[in-house]
């Protein structure tokens, strides 16, 4: 690998004839977990957050109950999913509010368009972020540990 040749993970331009598919898939994942994330302050609501998100329909899936796991969040606290449930299904008709102290996860998923016998629908990449809101921001989890 060159420093700012085509396999560059960091420095990708969507326009390059070679960027590898995976690569700009990345990106997009990258950016629509962040999209949602900026949203996150005290007493935003769910809706907040996914309103940030594509439709379904925007990305190849029939309807919002199909693509349900693909850009989706809920709270972690003494079992792994609790509330806030955060998902285009549930938030948007059922918006619930952020508080400061809540702990939990922002997922996102998109589909790369590479099919193989492994994979029949597609691979995808996926990026999730686990954080706490905090009165002084988000303090985020990286190896069991929580940062700002």
């Amino acid at each position: 690998m060159h420093a700012g040749g085509p396999s560059d993970a960091w420095n990708i331009d969507e326009r390059q004839v070679n960027v590898d598919k995976s690569q700009v898939t990345h990106r997009v994942t990258i950016d629509l977990t962040y999209s949602a994330i900026k949203a996150i302050k005290p007493n935003v609501t769910t809706r907040d957050l996914v309103e940030k998100w594509p439709k379904s329909e925007e990305f190849g899936w029939p309807d919002e109950d199909s693509a349900c796991l693909m850009q989706w969040g809920h709270g972690i606290g003494l079992g792994l999913y609790e509330a806030p449930m955060i998902s285009r299904i549930w938030s948007l008709d059922y918006p619930d509010k952020l508080e400061l102290g809540m702990t939990f996860a922002v997922k996102t998923v998109w589909p790369t368009g590479e099919k193989s016998h492994e994979c029949p629908r597609g691979q995808a990449t996926r990026v999730e972020e686990m954080m706490r809101l905090t009165d002084s921001g988000l303090a985020y989890s990286q190896n069991g540990r929580l940062t700002r």
